[in-house]
């Protein structure tokens, strides 16, 4: 297992879509600053401080539970995009946010790998 947070590829991914996800926002309306923008942003950052606090515990059952937390923000940040796709105001283009879709579907998988994993680890 990796040594520090940094490490794990699915904290890299995390990282790189957390910087996608404010560059994207800062062009959405400003009325929406305090609402969807200042929501989806917190989730997609939880996803990536959620690895690295699981990656800091030193029991299997804690890494697992934040990384369960993790996934969860991960698919709060997917019905966020597919919001601002169906919202007017916002008006999210489709190929941009098919995307953001697979790029957090993609993560999902990776953290489902890592949960695996770490359950295979615990077992033996």
């Amino acid at each position: 297992m990796a040594k520090s947070f940094e490490e794990l590829e699915i904290w890299k991914k995390a990282h790189e879509l957390s910087i996608k996800i404010y560059e994207i926002t800062s062009k959405w309306p400003k009325a929406e600053i305090y609402g969807l923008t200042s929501q989806v942003r917190r989730a997609a950052v939880s996803v990536e401080l959620n690895i690295a606090e699981g990656q800091s515990r030193y029991h299997y059952n804690e890494t697992i539970h934040f990384l369960y937390d993790a996934r969860a923000s991960a698919q709060e940040v997917r019905n966020c995009l597919m919001l601002a796709r169906d919202l007017k105001e916002i008006a999210m283009r489709v190929e941009e946010f098919a995307v953001f879709d697979v790029e957090y579907i993609g993560l999902i998988k990776g953290i489902n790998g890592f949960i695996s994993y770490l359950r295979n680890k615990k077992s033996s």
